[in-house]
């Protein structure tokens, strides 16, 4: 089976939503393509914005330079410390920001957790088919407006994402010891001064 390509997902969101498909994405003249497109950019926005197992790597090493700065490159996504928790750390511009020290030097290389952002030819399959369906059902609201056909889209939006979701949980293996999530909330020192339900 061959992998989808942008163009598949272009045209399969297309085909879904009613609208004849093209042959090339070159040059778009047409403005539902320019459109599709753009959707589908925005969705895979949104996922980066999210950690997976297939885009976050644990203890990377960033070095900083002669100035102590730590550059990022344009495909990481987000970055957090290790190191020591404790510190909350932010991506300004190119450069990781110490948030609790409020400094961008950095004296020594660091550890890091990586959040990498993922061009669509490196989305694992199962979240190209929840890409292409979320990307029909936003375009048809921008082209259409709400009908009874959104509601068609959005149920298929919602079964490939389950199955995603599905994918995930069995192929990244999570528990308690692996899961990022959970670590975070273990490492964030405002979790502490919650006062118990009990």
């Amino acid at each position: 089976m061959s992998r989808t390509t942008r163009i598949d997902a272009i045209n399969e969101a297309l085909s879904m939503v009613g609208i004849n498909t093209v042959a090339s994405l070159d040059d778009p003249v047409r403005q539902d393509v320019i459109s599709a497109e753009q959707t589908l950019d925005e969705v895979l926005r949104h996922i980066a914005s999210e950690t997976h197992f297939y885009n976050t790597y644990e203890k990377v090493t960033l070095t900083p330079d002669s100035n102590g700065f730590i550059y990022v490159s344009d495909d990481i996504y987000n970055v957090q410390l290790l190191t020591n928790p404790y510190d909350q750390v932010v991506i300004k511009g190119d450069r990781v920001y110490n948030l609790t020290e409020k400094t961008f030097v950095w004296s020594k290389p660091t550890e890091f957790e990586v959040v990498y952002y993922l061009e669509f030819s490196d989305l694992p399959e199962q979240t190209v088919r929840y890409v292409i369906a979320s990307t029909a059902r936003k375009l048809y609201f921008k082209l259409f407006g709400p009908s009874a056909n959104l509601q068609v889209l959005a149920g298929e939006e919602k079964m490939y994402y389950d199955m995603w979701k599905r994918w995930e949980y069995d192929q990244g293996d999570y528990n308690l010891l692996n899961n990022s999530d959970v670590r975070r909330v273990w490492y964030n020192p405002r979790s502490t001064s919650r006062k118990s339900r009990r």
